[in-house]
């Protein structure tokens, strides 16, 4: 190659480097053209080295001081203390992870103090002083987790349930009812209603109250709590809440028995005593409706009971799709795409259709366009639950490639939505556990027991599966 080759190819590497343009190269070269273009490209590739060499300067000044060892010992105390203050107060699961991560920044500090630094002895003293401590942090909350999961599973469900939860708003609108204190189980479900409050399920709160207000051993079917309705409805026979909530009442015990049947795969003639409740609580609701067009209980009410009375015998004949359709495009209407109403819908389909497809059919779409915080996604899950139930083979269908993704996927985009909800953990848990997936189950189990210890609803359903 020559001189000139040699040059030219120079000038390029450092023009590259320099950020010099083509412009610049050709202003360069005519602002010099007298001059030969050896000693042209010599007198260029001086400047732009002039240049580079300037601004590396620059930049070696701009460069700030790197921390130094005594800084990492400093940041590494800081961090063990807010660990050994976080672990005095320390009971859910976050907190101790929280814990564990205060550790592992302290430990990670002072692994950065090289060996030729003076404080290197102190840092691998505290570094095993650090892990030792780090390690028992993991063993407390071990040995606190274990404690928490034998009470759970073996000391008495706790009956008091947290103030200001649905349960307990139950238990209160039971003693109302019982005492004749009507304008106060008005007020609460009024309430409820008109702020669109949700469980932290993400289910409708006025409906869970009175469902599980309703329900329960010594409730269904009392005759003083069904006398004290009757009052209401008398006292106050204009007001669509009293109907509501006396609609409520007769539908809890055909509800669990139409449910049950779900759960067995069977379609046996409902008891006599059930279909005229059910027709009783279904008038309720066409008149509380009457009353207050807009009262979406009622509509809730309705619809559920349309879904049942469309199953209420083994006659394929007996199944009035009109009459359920024209009802969930009412309430669909009035509360569009809610869980409650997608609820009744899925259930629909699938006792129509028990293999599902129907059901999922309906759900996926309205699952992926669901909003955070909504509990629809897990419907996918539950109709899955149902089908495996339905045939009795909940592990093998679980497991097929094309199901568990779906219910993995939904179950936990609604899980992460609603991050204190505890029974959607917990059920998800049971259908992980089907699979043989330990880790998820595992994990699941732990943020219903720290979601609901304090839920006699979630006690009793992770004691079941323990």
């Amino acid at each position: 190659m020559s001189s000139r080759s040699i040059s030219l190819a120079a000038l390029s590497c450092v023009l590259l480097v320099s950020g010099t343009g083509c412009s610049q190269i050709s202003n360069m070269v005519s602002n010099k053209a007298s001059e030969s273009l050896e000693a042209t490209l010599t007198e260029t590739i001086e400047e732009a080295q002039a240049a580079i060499t300037e601004a590396e300067v620059v930049e070696e000044e701009e460069v700030p001081e790197l921390i130094s060892q005594a800084d990492y010992i400093k940041a590494a105390e800081e961090a063990s203390a807010r660990a050994q203050n976080n672990a005095k107060t320390a009971v859910t699961r976050a907190e101790w992870t929280q814990v564990d991560g205060d550790w592992q920044q302290a430990i990670s500090n002072l692994e950065f103090v090289s060996e030729d630094a003076a404080e290197y002895g102190e840092a691998r003293t505290k570094l095993a002083s650090y892990k030792n401590s780090q390690a028992a942090a993991a063993k407390n909350y071990l040995s606190a987790d274990a404690a928490r999961y034998t009470t759970l599973t073996t000391s008495p469900i706790n009956d008091a349930p947290k103030a200001g939860t649905f349960e307990a708003d139950a238990r209160q609108v039971r003693e109302w009812l019982h005492k004749g204190e009507f304008k106060k189980v008005n007020t609460l479900l009024r309430s409820s209603v008109s702020s669109n409050r949700r469980t932290s399920n993400g289910m409708m709160y006025a409906d869970a109250v009175l469902v599980n207000a309703l329900n329960g051993p010594g409730v269904v079917y009392m005759p003083e709590l069904m006398q004290q309705l009757n009052k209401w409805v008398e006292a106050e026979p204009n007001n669509a809440m009293a109907y509501v909530v006396r609609s409520y009442f007769n539908q809890v015990p055909v509800t669990w028995t139409q449910l049950r049947m779900v759960r067995e795969g069977s379609r046996d003639t409902q008891p006599d005593a059930s279909s005229q409740q059910l027709l009783v609580s279904l008038l309720d609701s066409e008149i509380a409706l009457e009353l207050e067009s807009g009262n979406r209980l009622a509509m809730i009410a309705q619809l559920r009971l349309a879904k049942l009375s469309c199953f209420e015998t083994d006659d394929e004949s007996s199944f009035d799709e009109s009459f359920f359709e024209e009802t969930f495009k009412q309430a669909n209407a009035a509360m569009p795409n809610s869980f409650e109403v997608a609820q009744e819908k899925a259930q629909y389909l699938f006792l129509k259709d028990r293999s599902g497809d129907r059901a999922l059919e309906y759900l996926r779409p309205l699952a992926a366009a669901a909003p955070s915080g909504s509990a629809v996604p897990m419907l996918i899950p539950m109709i899955h639950f149902y089908v495996g139930a339905d045939i009795d083979a909940m592990a093998e269908h679980m497991q097929k490639p094309d199901v568990w993704p779906e219910v993995q996927k939904n179950a936990e985009r609604a899980i992460a939505g609603l991050p204190d909800s505890a029974l959607f953990p917990a059920w998800y848990a049971r259908m992980a556990s089907s699979t043989n997936n330990d880790a998820i189950a595992s994990k699941y189990i732990q943020i219903a027991m720290n979601n609901g210890n304090e839920s006699p609803l979630v006690q009793s359903f992770l004691r079941m599966m323990m």
